[in-house]
């Protein structure tokens, strides 16, 4: 379901994520229409290029245009067999769409094992317009098993989150089954390319199963995050600052957040929001009625 505001900027601008004190609250009122795009499906995440035209992507392969003449919005098929859209991330024109493996067989439990076909990442660079196949096979030249998300006894990669830099720098959570014990082992991790791709290097290590479902970017650094998990990275570095520890100290304490999105309001500022209660004020740690919301100040 997609709530649009028709009453702020031009009639196609949308206000994804909200947070009001109460003042604001008593003297500003919206008015808010709801859309159903792809009923049944959650929708995952929109893409805004004009003024007048978006993309928005969920799962059960919803991948649907806007079209401001007709104030609609049109289906479009993307892909077959249909896959679960998780993410979707687009600069200047040019970007990613993730999406999570696909069950092809289900088989009965104690028997064989499900076979899946692996998650797709598709790249475009006509503001979603059309699509191609990005191409991962170079993850298998990762030397470290654990962290090989296409070595031997590895299947059914999820493509949870991208993060679309720019043409050389890109972020992608991958998360994968390694069989390779004879047991079925959840394993996970954040991949950075700085070479557009042609080869890939992991910035985390083995997530196992704390799947990671949002990264974003500023201009230096990202920020990505999910059950229990928050990090940032520094563009170009292997290596990840582990920020959950001050996640949880700004939410009172609570040892169990998860990092459902971040919003960056310069290049030193952002905030994130939890499914958790509570939150303060970074960095001076004042109270504040930000439910479901944290907002720090990254040096």
């Amino acid at each position: 379901m997609l709530i649009k505001n028709k009453n702020l900027m031009k009639k196609f601008t949308l206000l994804v994520l909200m947070i009001f004190t109460t003042t604001v609250m008593a003297q500003t009122t919206f008015n808010w229409v709801a859309e159903s795009i792809s009923p049944g499906n959650n929708l995952q995440q929109m893409h805004l290029y004009t003024d007048n035209t978006a993309v928005i992507t969920g799962n059960g392969g919803a991948f649907s245009k806007y079209n401001p003449t007709s104030d609609t919005w049109s289906p479009v098929k993307i892909t077959t067999p249909v896959y679960d859209f998780t993410s979707l991330s687009i600069k200047n024109g040019s970007g990613l769409l993730s999406s999570r493996r696909g069950k092809m067989v289900d088989n009965p439990s104690g028997g064989n094992e499900d076979l899946y076909a692996n998650g797709l990442l598709l790249k475009t660079t006509d503001n979603g317009a059309t699509w191609t196949n990005f191409d991962l096979s170079p993850l298998a030249n990762i030397s470290s098993e654990t962290l090989n998300p296409m070595s031997a006894g590895s299947i059914a990669t999820d493509n949870f989150a991208v993060e679309y830099i720019d043409e050389n720098n890109i972020l992608l959570y991958c998360g994968w089954y390694d069989y390779r014990t004879g047991t079925k082992t959840s394993r996970g991790a954040v991949f950075a390319t700085t070479n557009g791709g042609t080869s890939w290097t992991p910035i985390t290590g083995d997530l196992e199963s704390a799947v990671i479902t949002t990264i974003k970017s500023a201009s230096t650094y990202s920020v990505f995050g999910g059950l229990n998990q928050f990090y940032k990275n520094i563009t170009g570095q292997t290596e990840s600052i582990n920020l959950y520890p001050a996640l949880v100290i700004g939410a009172a304490n609570d040892q169990t957040i998860y990092v459902n999105d971040v919003t960056f309001v310069d290049d030193n500022t952002f905030y994130v929001s939890t499914v958790s209660n509570g939150c303060k004020l970074y960095p001076d740690n004042r109270s504040r009625s930000y439910n479901r919301c944290r907002r720090f100040l990254c040096s």
